[in-house]
């Protein structure tokens, strides 16, 4: 990759930061108001996966891939 492309790779990336952060509270706060042992993590795919995802799918570009940041929450309770 390119040095520019990186630049590309690393601005898609960190435009996801503040709101994954913003999320993970408000889900860190319900979770935390709701069941005592939460776990709740955020997480931007990392440069690697990006690149093998673009590298793997021919039709697949950044405005596209769905996955590049996340939520999780998890409980000890189904309900």
């Amino acid at each position: 990759m390119s040095t520019e492309e990186l630049n590309i790779l690393e601005n898609y990336r960190v435009s996801f930061k503040d709101f994954l952060s913003s999320s993970f509270m408000v889900l860190d706060k319900i979770a935390s108001d709701h069941f005592s042992n939460a776990i709740v993590t955020y997480r931007i795919k990392r440069y690697e996966s990006i690149i093998n995802k673009l590298m793997r799918h021919s039709e697949m570009c950044l405005d596209r891939m769905w996955d590049t940041g996340g939520c999780r929450c998890i409980v000890k309770s189904k309900e």
